[in-house]
């Protein structure tokens, strides 16, 4: 995944556009996908680096870009 990738992901998950996933946001994009939300919200918490209950573009390219 290229970085123009990765930013396009970003904006497909803030919804309303405000520069930031919110879990609500994100919750709704991956169970929609059939994911566990028990997952979902670990994988939230370990992106959202400074745990201010949303993950801004910076923290979203940093995870994308860690690897795995």
């Amino acid at each position: 995944m290229d970085i123009q990738d990765i930013h396009e992901k970003f904006d497909s998950l803030d919804i309303d556009g405000d520069g930031y996933i919110d879990r609500e946001e994100f919750i709704q994009h991956y169970e929609r996908r059939g994911q566990d939300i028990d997952i979902l919200m670990s994988r939230f918490d370990e992106v959202d680096i400074d745990g201010d209950g949303r993950i801004s573009r910076e923290e979203f390219l940093t995870a994308a870009r860690a690897p795995l």
